[in-house]
């Protein structure tokens, strides 16, 4: 995929992605359209989610695809759910593209009658390789900024990246619709393209006065993989990309419990029944909450890491990506919470892709490496094919300061 790109120098924070193919627009102009967006499918060789907002619901509203490089167009059919938070109303519409070939580039639009969006590419899984960014905690209090630097950065030095993992704590406020606002904004000429495997973190289950709420306002923007429950749809899920089978977990359950409790043992007892599932050589947990507290010294096992750990090695997890703490740690195999040469998943705190900086972090028992000190932002690629699976943690800059490779 190729970008024209404005503002290069310094990755300023109105620098724009466009891609060349967003160039020819629809004679009969823009549909009413918002913050077009792609969410990974459970079969991302066949298959994705396009998702977008509008102010009213127009009439003859859905999206079209076609093989990149042919005519001949499918349409697709978009729901229309209203949505209102925090005193803004919108619609909000969701497509299913299926029918796809693996290993394809395709492209989609977006149309309400005869007006259309510009061509967006949508590439499918071959099902032998996986590249992602990663990034966790974006939150911010500079209108996104300094998200919107990190994003671009991290998608224009990996433009041959499959998707974009983002490990909760998205918004700084789950209920402020001008946190979501900017927070899309920020993602603007990234979010059409790759798509999104987004986790709720705390900072989603807050209100305006900063009390717990249900995270309305994510689980509406985000239709993510079912996971089959009636309880708690769209919290987790899992999905297959590449070589990888990602495990999608939540750890609110402290925000949620004033509302309904029992996510924990359930989460459990469908991740043992995912994993079974699975046929791919490599399973990566994400979730947002660290396995350490930090808000004791010396650090200890936080009653994330103290319920899922043995679930981890039970299962045979490869890696588990959290964030949470705001500050890069990696933890190299840990078995029965103890450091170990082969056994054991590796666990990587993905530190932090916002503003809201925490300093003086401890270094926790098993933390083997560390970002350097005064910490700044920072985000990760991964890189996995059949044999091998790596992670890379870069600052904003581009310097990488971790790389970690295991093998098959």
């Amino acid at each position: 995929m190729k970008y024209s790109l404005r503002t290069l120098a310094g990755l300023a924070a109105d620098t724009i992605l466009t891609p060349l193919s967003e160039v020819f627009a629809s004679p009969y102009g823009e549909p009413d359209m918002r913050f077009p967006r792609q969410i990974v499918a459970g079969d991302n060789m066949h298959g994705r989610t396009i998702m977008w907002q509008s102010n009213k619901n127009g009439r003859d509203v859905h999206a079209v695809w076609r093989e990149a490089g042919t005519s001949a167009e499918h349409r697709v059919e978009a729901t229309a759910d209203y949505f209102v938070d925090d005193g803004t109303a919108l619609i909000l519409h969701t497509s299913q593209i299926t029918g796809l070939t693996p290993g394809k580039q395709y492209e989609y639009r977006i149309m309400e009658g005869k007006k259309a969006s510009s061509w967006y590419p949508l590439k499918t899984d071959d099902g032998t390789r996986c590249k992602a960014i990663i990034a966790s905690d974006s939150q911010c209090e500079d209108g996104y900024i300094t998200w919107r630097r990190i994003a671009l950065a991290a998608s224009l030095r990996n433009q041959d990246a499959d998707l974009f993992l983002l490990l909760g704590d998205l918004v700084d406020n789950g209920e402020s619709s001008q946190h979501w606002d900017d927070w899309f904004t920020s993602m603007d000429g990234i979010q059409e393209h790759l798509p999104l495997a987004p986790l709720v973190g705390n900072h989603e289950t807050y209100d305006l006065n900063w009390n717990f709420r249900w995270p309305y306002a994510y689980l509406n923007y985000f239709d993510v993989p079912g996971n089959g429950s009636s309880e708690f749809p769209r919290f987790y899920y899992s999905f297959d990309y590449g070589p990888v089978h990602f495990i999608m977990l939540s750890t609110v359950w402290h925000e949620l419990n004033s509302f309904k409790t029992g996510i924990i043992q359930e989460q459990a007892d469908w991740m043992r029944r995912d994993i079974k599932a699975s046929t791919k050589p490599w399973n990566v947990v994400c979730m947002h909450r660290d396995i350490y507290n930090y808000d004791v010294r010396p650090p200890k096992f936080s009653d994330v890491g103290l319920r899922y750990m043995p679930l981890f090695d039970e299962l045979g997890i490869d890696a588990v990506l959290d964030g949470h703490i705001h500050s890069y740690r990696r933890r190299d195999h840990i078995c029965d919470f103890k450091n170990s040469k082969r056994k054991g998943p590796i666990y990587i705190n993905t530190g932090l892709s916002g503003d809201c900086r925490y300093y003086n972090l401890p270094q926790a028992p098993l933390d083997e490496v560390m970002a350097p000190q005064p910490e700044t932002d920072n985000y990760l690629t991964m890189e996995a094919t059949r044999r091998t699976l790596s992670f890379t943690c870069y600052l904003p800059s581009g310097v990488d300061i971790d790389h970690i490779i295991l093998h098959k």
